[in-house]
């Protein structure tokens, strides 16, 4: 009796990766860009003259990927917190953020 191939399972186990065990030890891993960000950044910019320093054109995808990362981790804040959709935003590295692109080596 010839065997029969099933389809993948729904139920499949080891497909996708999920969140690691490992506990975070301090802030997370930045990437150059992010480091070119908070350097760019000591002097306040807006998001469309980052983009452009970056050759970026998707507004959404480029401040969930660099921007809000930096924020979360305290190292980037905005100018104007209480409107954060003010066409007038900009971002400024905190002093964490000074001190994390003076220890940063390419």
């Amino acid at each position: 009796m010839p065997e029969t191939k099933q389809a993948p399972s729904r139920h499949q186990v080891g497909t996708k990766q999920g969140p690691s065990d490992k506990p975070s030890a301090g802030p997370k891993e930045l990437s150059s860009e992010q480091f070119r960000i908070l350097k760019l950044c000591m002097d306040a910019k807006a998001i469309a003259d980052l983009m452009k320093v970056f050759d970026r054109s998707n507004r959404t995808k480029f401040k969930k990927s660099l921007i809000e990362p930096l924020m979360a981790e305290g190292l980037l804040e905005m100018t104007e917190p209480g409107s954060p959709n003010s066409p007038t935003q900009k971002y400024r590295t905190t002093e964490k953020g000074r001190q994390a692109a003076d220890n940063f080596h390419d």
